[in-house]
């Protein structure tokens, strides 16, 4: 059996992130690995030119990440292993391309993610990040349908 020594849970802190943080955290704890939990921010420069003007985009998107981290260490706090087992950090760009590349960089044996079911022009507008990060992950990736899992 392939060691897991390093877990990556990216995170979009919506209701559903809970659930599939404790069966990460489960994970973690059957294995003896440490985890990582991964909350993307989008980068709002990107959209500059298209609806916003970009002169302060720079400022704008330090307040951003600022209030991401401060919502995924309050999102950890009930949350009592992630709280004092999990390492957190907030990225910005575009999800997918993120998380491959904290792969890459930081190291990780597996990735367990959400899903969340996007079908029709939802799908076709912001597409799946979870079916980029299966398609380009060089590492494991664990997919969880989060309406599935109790709410323990």
């Amino acid at each position: 059996m392939l060691p897991i020594k390093k877990i990556l849970f990216p995170c979009d802190l919506t209701p559903h992130s809970s659930k599939i943080l404790n069966y990460a955290l489960a994970l973690a704890d059957t294995f003896g690995s440490r985890i990582c939990i991964l909350h993307v921010v989008q980068d709002l420069r990107s959209w500059a030119g298209l609806y916003m003007p970009h002169k302060n985009l720079g400022l704008e998107q330090a307040d951003v990440v600022a209030h991401a981290q401060q919502s995924l260490i309050q999102f950890c706090v009930e949350i009592p292993a992630a709280r004092e087992n999990a390492d957190k950090r907030v990225v910005s760009g575009e999800p997918a391309e993120e998380i491959i590349t904290f792969v890459k960089k930081e190291g990780a044996d597996l990735i367990v993610m959400g899903t969340h079911g996007r079908k029709g022009i939802e799908y076709s507008l912001f597409g799946s990040v979870a079916a980029k990060v299966v398609r380009l992950s060089p590492v494991p990736v664990l997919t969880v349908n989060p309406e599935t899992l109790s709410n323990t």
